[in-house]
């Protein structure tokens, strides 16, 4: 006859493994679920840490130009208002030959330079009126600051 005792005996070892991990189901299940979470948890940590380390590299780019550029615009406005004040001290230097100027403009300079060859008092005349507005100071003022600030000297 047919021995069942071998069979048996091999067929234990699979009845064990089969009854634990029936009966121990949820427990496999609650182990496999928390390795498989904390695997997630460790790889979303790091991408948390990178995506943090990351922004404030971006907040690091954008601040860096944006206060380089204040500084530019700080520094573009400082050389407008002292390009308004030469400006402006100039026009008020100059403004003290205008009325000479516009006289000057309206003169016919043939007619005064034969004037002035033939009369010494128009030239006279002249020359007081130049020595008046102190020309050569009027118009020589601020020449070297001028020429500094162009870049000229």
């Amino acid at each position: 006859m047919y021995d069942w005792a071998p069979w048996l005996l091999a067929q234990i070892p699979l009845a064990l493994i089969v009854a634990v991990a029936y009966f121990g189901r949820d427990t496999l299940a609650s182990w496999l679920n928390a390795k498989t979470k904390h695997s997630f948890d460790t790889k979303l940590e790091a991408l948390k840490a990178d995506l943090a380390a990351k922004g404030k590299e971006i907040d690091t780019l954008r601040t860096v130009p944006m206060s380089a550029r204040a500084a530019r615009q700080a520094l573009v406005d400082k050389r407008r208002l002292e390009a308004i004040d030469q400006i402006w001290a100039a026009l008020k230097v100059m403004q003290q030959g205008k009325s000479t100027t516009a006289l000057l403009g309206v003169m016919k300079w043939d007619a005064v330079a034969d004037l002035t060859e033939r009369d010494g008092s128009a030239r006279e005349m002249f020359k007081t009126m130049a020595d008046s507005v102190k020309i050569h100071e009027l118009f020589n003022h601020n020449a070297p600051h001028f020429a500094r600030s162009c870049g000229a000297v």
